[in-house]
């Protein structure tokens, strides 16, 4: 899918001292959006990179390193024919229009015939023991997968689902059976599924109180009223959705694809 938007690295500043404020999810996740082809490990190596150089720069902005391009420009380019082969052209200009050059650049194509990931994350009878064996690791995979098949997703959507799921693991961990419990978890981190008719106009009634409710309350309390309803509105969704699904597999339907 093409959706047309720039790369986001126009938000990350072309030098690292500047960064200080970046969490490894806020990175990790833009990288994944907009590098789809690129392997986590890679992803992985690149934003410990930025973040903990931005994490130095910024005690001390001092160090010659601080006043270099970012490392990612010149991975990117190193490995464009099979991260991104649309920075050709701003690969062969010099280092200090390289950047923007990629920033202004529109995402890359998704890749072709990405699997879905339920099993890894929500059918996996091991979940639980690969969450617990490296909680990092575990966690930057499902966001790095979920990201990539999501590139229309905003940063801070992205963000609220990965702390969704890692509450629901720390919740369903602790419990007799958890795979009974996380079985559900891509429901809850997922766009609207494939629903019946009847579900999409109740979601809709719903969804359309909750406007009418919280549009007219101030800035600082729009959100917090929006966040508490929809909760509410997402979980009597899949409830329905399991009741009456139009799919005869309730997993493909919730599956990211």
């Amino acid at each position: 899918m093409h959706t047309g938007q720039q790369m986001p690295f126009s938000a990350l500043p072309a030098r690292p001292f500047s960064l200080p404020l970046l969490s490894k999810s806020w990175v990790l996740l833009t990288f994944s959006q907009y590098l789809q082809k690129s392997a986590y490990d890679d992803l992985a190596k690149l934003t410990t990179e930025v973040t903990d150089l931005a994490k130095a720069c910024a005690a001390d902005d001092s160090g010659a390193e601080c006043n270099k391009p970012l490392n990612l420009f010149k991975f990117i380019c190193d490995n464009q024919d099979t991260v991104a082969k649309k920075v050709a052209t701003c690969c062969a200009k010099p280092e200090l229009e390289r950047s923007h050059c990629i920033a202004e650049l529109e995402e890359d194509d998704k890749p072709d015939n990405l699997p879905p990931k339920t099993a890894d994350f929500a059918e996996d009878k091991d979940v639980c023991e690969n969450y617990a064996e490296a909680k990092d690791i575990f966690l930057g995979t499902f966001l790095y997968e979920y990201s990539r098949r999501h590139p229309e997703y905003g940063s801070l959507l992205l963000l609220r689902i990965i702390k969704a799921y890692e509450a629901r693991l720390e919740k369903c961990c602790a419990e007799a059976d958890p795979p009974a419990c996380y079985g559900n978890v891509i429901c809850y981190t997922q766009k609207i599924p494939q629903v019946s008719t009847p579900t999409l106009v109740e979601t809709s009634n719903h969804l359309g109180k909750v406007a009418t409710k919280c549009c007219k309350l101030s800035e600082a309390h729009k959100m917090p009223c929006v966040e508490d309803h929809l909760s509410a509105v997402l979980n009597s969704l899949c409830v329905n959705h399991e009741k009456n699904p139009v799919s005869e597999s309730p997993n493909a339907a919730l599956s990211p694809s």
